[in-house]
């Protein structure tokens, strides 16, 4: 049995010599592999870094306000600064210039250095590329006259990725240096709108070197075999040549490609396998008799010690596929990173987080990690080494294709027995989402949401520091309250969308006619307001009165042409107000004296407006409880026939009995109701109360006649005029063309064609329309047909002075011959004297109003009057 073992145990230390040598010539293979591996890596990773940064230079000259050569090389440098770029040379911007702006940037660049010796090429290509160095101020280059780069060029301009051209030392330069390979990238446009190219120029040498392999550890060598490997270059390590077959022992060659190009990477070790397997089979030859005296114990052991290895293997599987699983599936990013080395570990959701599909392939190609403002890495890693952590600090980063995104950044440092860093371990979870969402939030809690201006809450904040500002340093400050005229109007008639879209339009003048640093809010409604930060009373009228021009030209909604201007008030700091509260409220109270100075006008704030702002809005509270209260009552005004004198109609007028201020003018109350809007009760109960003294009077047997009602532009506009007069009509019993609607020029003129179609609709309805005022307006007389009216009421202004102006005489000619000619009724307002009436019959004007005839009275004389049935007329 000894014998057997001893047998046994020689042959086994034969075999296993031999399976020795075998598996050491195997690990010996994978090693090389695995150091092959390693310099691919960093190799890759190398390049990685290179187009990192041609990425971020690309980023920054899409975001820049134009190309300019200092700031891209000032930028340069502090990429340069913040990460290691091995093998990177220069930096260029090659822009691509046409034909006929070349002499103009070659006059500006000076001489140019003509690569390859190549003659001017502007009769074979229609543009020129000028290689502008960022990284030196070195003479510019033709690139377009390099034939290596020909080709890459338009490679990278129609591809817009990234694109590789491969020189091996062709001379590019002056000095007769030479680059290796330039990696170009084609910038398509920016807000500059110059196109070009970002190009890097690399040496291949120390790109390609690999620094992690020792002498003792055997050498390491790099090709270019992109043209084969007869025709390999070699790049790095000692001069050997490439054969097509590197099998022997101790030599190992790993092909791999980057951009396009094939690259291959020959290691050779210097060690020997044949010392292990000669030591292994006389240490088998001397063990073998040991082998004998515990095989029996051995064998005992064995199945112990199998069963305990199990148990361990299985545990330590079991924690980390658990490790692993967390690691995996979780949404913050996991880091492990060395300060001299980088990241040595990310999990998935990190990867992801940067653009990168593996874990590994961020480890092998991202580099260092960009940070948005390098200043702030920098401090990182010194709170690292100084506190041995930081915690929930926001940091922007920056992906490999350029764009960013934020993160809360954790980490804590695992120090040596010496207390240096050794490693550090983090955690990262994108909050760009969040902040984007609080920064909506912020936008729509401080700017208007349909005009994208400040809202008054932002106006307030910004207009109390200019406040201050203007205080400290003793400068003065102009702030403009502006409001559209007859927006209400306009909203009302054509709908909520044409008046939002209205706005906007608006908002975008204000922005093109002002300065970028004026500050333009809207207050809500159609009210804006505009700060001049140090402006006096001169530029602020200057500015004013640029606004009121752009308003001139018409708006153009919803197929409209509309006509809209604005009345601006303009208060002064510190003369008109000493706080923000103060200028609003007197720029305020300007702006009304501006809109009763007729609109599309502006005026300075006084200390009388002051005073008229406090009456107007205690008028206004007053006309509210008017109607409540009965306050307001109509008196009727009769018309009559010229020929007979007969009373044929007459005219509603509004009126209001204050219980303090006794009556109160119409001239002083109907402007406040409109600006209000309370004019749009006031008018419909105008209505009702005019059908409801028709119907009392055709109770008491009094001749028939028709009444008209002046109807506000607000109330024309509004859309349920119709509604209303068809509702008064039949609550008190009234045809429907004893109701006449009297509406002035300006109302029809703002928008003919929709006015033609609510004027058409009121005559379906057999309502009777008058152009109130007529000659006051503009454009009216060639307009007239498109309206189907049936009365013209000639302006007094025109009556007044009939007899002994001629010109006035020749107007009022001009109308009635108008009116007779389109079959309309006429009537001659304000007409006081007897010489008038006379003038007025031999123009054959068929009717007439005025206190000739009678002034306005309650409706109980005027049934006495109505009842006699005529007026003096002589």
């Amino acid at each position: 049995m000894l014998a057997l073992v001893v047998v046994l145990g020689l042959v086994i230390t034969a075999v296993a010599g031999w399976r020795v040598g075998q598996i050491e010539h195997q690990r010996n293979a994978a090693l090389l592999d695995s150091r092959a591996e390693q310099a691919i890596g960093e190799i890759t990773s190398r390049t990685a870094q290179l187009q990192t940064l041609l990425n971020s230079l690309n980023a920054y000259v899409q975001q820049a306000a134009e190309i300019d050569r200092e700031p891209l090389m000032q930028f340069v440098r502090t990429l340069a600064q913040s990460q290691p770029l091995t093998g990177a040379q220069a930096l260029y911007w090659i822009p691509r210039v046409a034909d006929e702006d070349w002499p103009q940037l070659q006059h500006e660049l000076g001489s140019l250095v003509t690569l390859a010796d190549r003659a001017d090429t502007s009769d074979q290509q229609p543009w020129h590329c000028p290689m502008l160095s960022l990284t030196a101020n070195s003479p510019p280059i033709d690139a377009c006259t390099e034939p290596a780069l020909e080709k890459a060029l338009e490679q990278a301009r129609r591809s817009g990725a990234l694109t590789v051209a491969r020189l091996l030392r062709e001379p590019l330069t002056p000095k007769g240096d030479g680059h290796d390979y330039m990696g170009l990238r084609w910038l398509a446009s920016g807000p500059h709108e110059q196109a070009g190219w970002l190009a890097l120029a690399v040496d291949a040498a120390p790109l390609f070197e690999t620094g992690f392999l020792g002498q003792e550890q055997g050498s390491i060598a790099v090709y270019d075999i992109s043209d084969g490997i007869e025709a390999a270059v070699q790049l790095t390590g000692e001069p050997t040549v490439l054969q097509p077959d590197e099998s022997a022992s101790g030599m190992h060659v790993r092909p791999f490609e980057l951009y396009d190009f094939q690259f291959a990477v020959r290691v050779e070790d210097a060690s020997s396998i044949t010392a292990i397997a000669a030591f292994m089979t006389l240490g088998g030859v001397l063990s073998t008799t040991l082998i004998t005296l515990f095989v029996g114990l051995s064998l005992r052991m064995r199945k112990r010690a199998l069963a305990l290895a199990a148990k361990m293997s299985s545990a330590a599987a079991s924690s980390e596929q658990m490790l692993k699983s967390i690691t995996d599936n979780i949404f913050e990013g996991i880091y492990r990173g060395e300060m001299d080395r980088g990241l040595t570990y990310v999990n998935p959701a990190l990867a992801r987080m940067f653009g990168f599909a593996k874990p590994e392939q961020m480890i092998a190609h991202a580099g260092p990690v960009l940070y948005a403002d390098p200043e702030q890495r920098d401090d990182l890693a010194r709170r690292l080494r100084q506190d041995g952590h930081y915690r929930d600090v926001e940091v922007e980063f920056v992906r490999p294709d350029g764009s960013h995104f934020i993160a809360v950044n954790n980490a804590v440092a695992t120090r040596d027995e010496h207390g240096q860093v050794r490693y550090f371990d983090g955690v990262v979870y994108d909050i760009t989402e969040r902040k984007q969402a609080e920064q909506r939030a912020h936008h729509l809690a401080h700017y208007d949401s349909l005009t994208n201006l400040p809202n008054r809450a932002l106006l307030d904040k910004r207009l109390r520091r200019l406040v201050e500002q203007a205080r400290s340093t003793d400068t003065t400050l102009a702030l403009m309250f502006l409001d559209l005229d007859n927006f209400k109007t306009i909203n009302d008639s054509l709908g909520h969308e044409a008046g939002d879209e209205l706005l906007k339009q608006a908002a975008a003048r204000f922005r093109h006619t002002l300065r970028n640093d004026d500050l333009i809010a809207r207050q809500g409604g159609d009210e804006f307001l505009i700060a001049l930060d140090g402006a006096d009373a001169e530029a602020a009228d200057s500015s004013a009165r640029r606004i009121i021009e752009a308003f001139s030209a018409p708006f153009r909604i919803q197929g409209h042409e509309l006509r809209v201007t604005t009345s601006i008030g303009i208060a002064m700091f510190p003369t008109d107000g000493n706080s923000a509260e103060e200028l609003v409220r007197n720029a305020d109270a300007a702006m009304y004296a501006a809109k009763e100075d007729g609109r599309s006008t502006s005026r300075f704030y006084t200390e009388e407006l002051n005073e008229l702002a406090h009456r107007r809005l205690a008028m206004q509270n007053d006309l509210r409880r008017a109607l409540e209260q009965q306050q307001l009552f109509l008196v009727y005004q009769p018309i009559i026939e010229l020929a007979s004198g007969r009373i044929v109609s007459a005219e509603a007028l509004l009126r209001w009995q204050h219980p303090e201020r006794g009556l109160v003018s119409p001239a002083d109350f109907i402007p406040i109701a409109e600006q209000s809007g309370q004019i749009v009760a006031i008018g419909d109960w105008v209505i009702d109360q005019a059908c409801r003294q028709l119907a009392q009077w055709d109770a008491a047997g009094l001749t028939r006649i028709r009444v008209s009602v002046n109807v506000s532009a607000i109330q024309f506009w509004r859309g349920q005029l119709l509604d209303h007069i068809q509702d008064s009509l039949q609550c008190h019993g009234i045809a429907t063309d004893r109701l006449e609607v009297e509406l002035t020029e300006s109302v029809i003129m703002r928008d003919a064609d929709t006015a033609a179609e609510i004027i058409a609709r009121l005559r379906e309805l057999g309502t009777p329309v008058a152009i109130d005022d007529f000659g006051t307006g503009y454009s009216s007389l060639s307009q007239l047909k498109r309206f189907q009216i049936n009365k013209l009421k000639i302006d007094q202004s025109f009556i007044r002075d009939i007899t002994f102006d001629p010109d006035d005489a020749a107007i009022v000619a001009a109308v009635l011959s108008i009116a007779a000619n389109l079959r309309l009724d006429a009537i001659a307002e304000g007409v006081e004297t007897h010489e008038q009436v006379e003038f007025l019959k031999a123009l054959d004007c068929p009717h007439a109003q005025g206190y000739r005839f009678g002034r306005p009275m309650p409706p109980e004389e005027f049934a006495a009057l109505l009842a006699v049935g005529h007026a003096r007329v002589g």
